[in-house]
């Protein structure tokens, strides 16, 4: 007795596609799930940043040439060369064109639960 070919695959996709998952380490064993940016293993490495990776990917096999530039260094103590008035008045705009910050400030109940969404929001803005 033989097994269709339909039923064969009913079963060997499914069956592969378990011991496919099983094999998949999503741990922090994984260097390529788990890469220390700042790492020695790391330092030849070149990281893409915002950018459309496939469209990059499709260029080079295509046989485009690219050039890459670094993105600059961070600054070693953090100075703000901005005033502190400078800043307040900067949140205050953009909390007023925020559309989350407006939404928080219509559903809130003046409570600390919206306190601290008002917190965060304003993190948000600062780093942004």
């Amino acid at each position: 007795m033989t097994a269709t070919p339909a039923a064969d695959s009913a079963y060997i996709l499914p069956t592969l596609e378990g011991f496919r998952n099983k094999l998949l380490d999503l741990t922090t064993r994984n260097n390529l799930l788990n890469l220390g940016l700042k790492s020695q293993k790391s330092a030849r490495l070149l990281r893409f940043v915002d950018c459309n990776i496939q469209a990059v990917l499709d260029g080079l096999i295509a046989g485009r040439q690219y050039s890459l530039s670094a993105l600059p260094e961070p600054p070693k103590e953090k100075t703000s060369c901005l005033y502190k008035e400078d800043i307040e008045a900067a949140l205050k705009q953009a909390r007023l064109q925020d559309p989350l910050y407006q939404r928080i400030l219509a559903d809130g109940a003046g409570d600390d639960v919206t306190k601290a969404a008002l917190a965060q929001a304003d993190d948000r803005l600062l780093t942004r």
